[in-house]
C-alpha cells in the first residue's frame, strides 16, 4: 500500500445507517488521505449475493449527516409530555364471613 498509512483509513462504527437516493448505507471506511469514504450499500444486502459499494467526498458525507442531524432535532418533541394522572387507588374490605362457603350449586341457589 504505497502513500497509505494506518491514520489515514479510519474503520468508523457500522451501525450508523444512511439514507442516500432512497436506498440504506453504512459507512466502510474513510480515507483521509484522499478525501473519500467508502459506503456500502445495504438495501439488498441479503437479496444480491455480492455487496455494492459507493464513493463519496467527505464534505458531503458532513452536509448529509448535518441535515440528517437537523431533521433528528426537529422530529424530538418540543413540549414536555404531561403523564397522565393516576386513578385512585382504593383498599376493599371483605365484610362476607361466609365467602367461598359451599360448592358451586349452593351458590347459585342463594341467588
Amino acid at each position: 500500500m504505497s502513500g497509505f498509512t494506518l491514520s489515514s483509513i479510519v474503520k468508523p462504527l457500522p451501525d450508523l445507517l444512511y439514507e442516500i437516493d432512497g436506498r440504506r448505507f453504512v459507512v466502510d471506511s474513510v480515507n483521509l488521505d484522499f478525501g473519500k469514504v467508502s459506503l456500502q450499500d445495504i438495501t439488498f444486502r441479503n437479496a444480491t449475493g455480492f455487496p455494492i459499494f459507493r464513493s463519496e467526498s467527505i464534505e458531503f458525507m458532513r452536509r448529509l449527516v448535518e441535515i440528517s442531524e437537523a431533521q433528528r432535532i426537529a422530529e424530538l418533541p418540543t413540549e414536555p409530555t404531561v403523564a397522565e394522572p393516576k386513578p385512585e387507588l382504593h383498599n376493599f374490605r371483605i365484610t362476607d364471613d361466609h365467602l367461598g362457603e359451599g360448592g358451586a350449586k349452593a351458590k347459585f341457589r342463594t341467588l
